[in-house]
């Protein structure tokens, strides 16, 4: 921290440079080729210490300082955040299938959502099947599962047969 507190010394003397040059000068066409001068060596001496720079004089910031730990930090980091945009992501469909569902239902209704979506580079993010279970024992089931897969499969670009409607009871599973 020795540099920085050096370096916050020399863009200090450096100011006070500029102002008693400029209360010295008289004004006229010659203070503001002066205030230029003192702009630029301002700017040189806050950008010193970044030109000065080499990889054994830079101090620990805790940041990869060779090429192949950036690399390395970079890809995980990158993996990182596909997890977690598929996560979210996934998330979001579900709340909006469950509302899907819910609107077809006419009601509130108890349904858990699976998604199986494509995490292949071309269709990244493609939904490639849906799943929902209902608690829905009020229903003509069988109406209401063709309703769901119809509305489902056309909301989100899947095939039909790639959206299953299962109901649950208290008692346990029965569907379709």
């Amino acid at each position: 921290m020795e540099w920085m507190r050096a370096w916050m010394m020399s863009i200090a003397g450096t100011v006070v440079f500029g102002v008693i040059c400029e209360m010295l000068l008289p004004s006229g066409n010659m203070k503001k080729y002066v205030r230029i001068v003192l702009g630029m060596l301002l700017v040189f001496t806050v950008a010193k210490p970044f030109a000065s720079f080499r990889a054994e004089d830079a101090p620990d910031l805790g940041l990869p300082v060779h090429k192949s730990q950036a690399y390395a930090a970079h890809a995980e980091m990158e993996e990182q955040q596909k997890v977690l945009v598929m996560q979210v992501y996934s998330d979001n469909l579900k709340e909006n299938v469950n509302q899907s569902v819910q609107q077809i239902y006419g009601e509130p209704t108890n349904s858990d959502v699976t998604l199986k979506i494509s995490e292949d580079k071309k269709t990244f993010g493609e939904i490639q099947s849906v799943s929902v279970s209902v608690a829905a024992p009020n229903r003509e089931q069988r109406e209401f599962a063709d309703k769901v897969r119809k509305q489902l499969a056309q909301e989100y670009d899947v095939a039909e047969k790639d959206v299953q409607v299962k109901f649950t009871s208290d008692k346990g599973e029965a569907g379709r």
